[in-house]
């Protein structure tokens, strides 16, 4: 396979279009030198949307956009097979949002080197992203409050093995019910999908606890974890400080 695609990089310009996409590609990825020249450059609309966030309904919307490529801010949509009727697929709002791999490094006693390890990273990263070195240390204690409340709300792994764990089918109405803060038909629609109707809540709880942090945690707290998470998931388009 590498030497299909070392092969596919010296024909950018081939008359087959997949193999030229193909080899576009792959040279682009693996020419560092313009990746370390470009900086945060190609990053720098989404970093500029995320600057932006002045109401829950930008910060939701955001929320789905990000998700909608990849990067876990907390909730997220998509479609699943419903549990009860295999025959049935129906939109899902799940739940995540931790920068670490699991809620038990946020809670465990054990674990207060990793979080001390976890809240430098994140201030590091912050750092590269222009904050001085007060203003970053602040908002990675943030972060790590933020995303601590978001592990407290989020099952033990165990429990969630079970599938009806995660099963709560509700229609959108209800959702809103539950939480109130979060604009759903602007989340939704970021994914092309203000139309749906009916869903399946992952976890109620987790997503009542998601929608104080919407109506209560600033702004600018949610644009840094939205930043750190954006630098994380892409790191390898980014120069190596990102690392």
């Amino acid at each position: 396979l590498h030497r299909i695609l070392d092969d596919a990089a010296t024909k950018m310009r081939s008359s087959d279009p997949d193999e030229a996409r193909v080899g576009t590609f792959y040279a682009a990825c693996n020419d560092t030198q313009a990746i370390e020249a470009g900086g945060l450059q190609a990053l720098q609309p989404e970093l500029d949307r995320i600057a932006a966030i002045a109401s829950p309904a930008a910060l939701v919307a955001e929320i789905g956009r990000l998700d909608a490529f990849g990067v876990d801010n907390g909730l997220s949509f998509g479609s699943e097979a419903d549990t009860r009727d295999s025959s049935r697929t129906i939109g899902g709002i799940g739940f995540g949002g931790l920068g670490m791999p699991d809620r038990d490094y946020y809670l465990n006693p054990r674990s207060a080197a990793v979080r001390a390890a976890y809240g430098h990273y994140l201030a590091t990263q912050l750092g590269y992203l222009g904050e001085d070195s007060a203003t970053a240390k602040r908002h990675a204690r943030a972060i790590v409050a933020l995303e601590t409340s978001l592990a407290r709300a989020t099952p033990p792994n165990a429990d969630l093995r079970d599938p009806l764990a995660t099963y709560h089918p509700m229609s959108v109405a209800n959702v809103a019910r539950i939480a109130p803060h979060i604009p759903w038909r602007a989340f939704l629609a970021g994914f092309g999908r203000s139309d749906v109707r009916f869903v399946d809540l992952s976890l109620p709880q987790y997503t009542r606890v998601f929608d104080r942090a919407v109506a209560t945690v600033p702004f600018e707290t949610w644009q840094a974890a939205l930043r750190t998470h954006v630098v994380t998931t892409l790191t390898l388009g980014l120069p190596k400080r990102f690392d």
